[in-house]
């Protein structure tokens, strides 16, 4: 135990949770920054334990892991800012749910600050078991500010779904940095919100050449909207968008000529990658 405890940021054994104690299981072992030598031994220490069969003694499962990576800052601003400038053009694709965000509550800042964080947004991309989360905080590694971001993954079956993942030795020998990579491309759209396009659809306009003075009239009716709607990313615009359409879908009567455009509408044809 000593050993492992210098190998890792935080390392604890307790008890497992009530419905991994339905299964079986008794224990829980919660590991936070291990070096690659922490996942060394408890490799060795799995196969100490299998029988001659090839079963394991004890058997266990993985089920929550956090990817993490740090983008270095010269300061706070910086990190506050540089991640403010991501989330602007992110938007979260083939999952559930979109981008949102939390401000810290001002009683609760102590606790952030004594935890590392700093800051008055964290972004929440992805569903109940797969989520991209961003936010600024001071590095673990090297406690200087950084913008950090983390692929959560929760459950031992979509672990292995998205990962591979299912016993230590996967884990020792699994690519982090190809996995964010991967992901990146493809769950992850840098994309700006066409307000010209979005304006003119908002006026019924389809005409393709504007004077300056429509062109302005158009883009400001596209930013009025966003800020009645409280839109700030591309992904509020679609979340926006798809809560409107499901009410419409959910009134009975006739509808009106812009009520039946937003039913046909696709949020993702305004919205342009950057």
């Amino acid at each position: 135990m000593d050993l492992l405890t210098k190998e890792a940021r935080h390392f604890e054994v307790r008890f497992a949770s009530n419905p991994a104690r339905k299964w079986g299981y008794r224990t829980a072992l919660e590991i936070t920054c291990p070096t690659t030598r922490f996942i060394d031994l408890l490799c060795e220490f799995d196969a100490e334990l299998m029988h001659d069969n090839g079963r394991r003694i004890y058997p266990y499962k993985i089920s929550y892991i956090e990817f993490s990576r740090d983008i270095p800052c010269s300061s706070e601003r910086e990190a506050e800012t540089a991640m403010d400038r991501i989330a602007e053009t992110l938007n979260k694709r083939w999952l559930s749910t979109s981008g949102r965000y939390d401000a810290f509550e001002g009683k609760t800042r102590n606790k952030y600050a004594d935890r590392g964080l700093f800051g008055e947004r964290t972004w929440y991309y992805g569903g109940p078991t797969f989520e991209y989360v961003m936010y600024p905080r001071y590095s673990k590694i090297n406690l200087k500010p950084c913008v950090h971001s983390e692929w959560c993954i929760t459950g031992a079956a979509a672990l292995l779904v998205k990962t591979g993942i299912k016993t230590l030795r996967d884990l020792a020998a699994f690519d982090i940095e190809a996995f964010f990579e991967a992901n990146q491309v493809k769950h992850l759209a840098y994309e700006r919100i066409n307000h010209l396009k979005h304006g003119k659809w908002l006026l019924g306009w389809r005409k393709i050449k504007l004077t300056e003075v429509e062109i302005r009239m158009a883009e400001m009716q596209s930013y009025l909207f966003c800020r009645d709607h409280k839109i700030k990313t591309p992904a509020d615009f679609v979340r926006v968008y798809k809560e409107i359409k499901a009410e419409l879908k959910n009134r009975r009567g006739p509808k009106k000529d812009f009520e039946e455009r937003i039913l046909r509408m696709r949020p993702r044809d305004f919205l342009i990658r950057v």
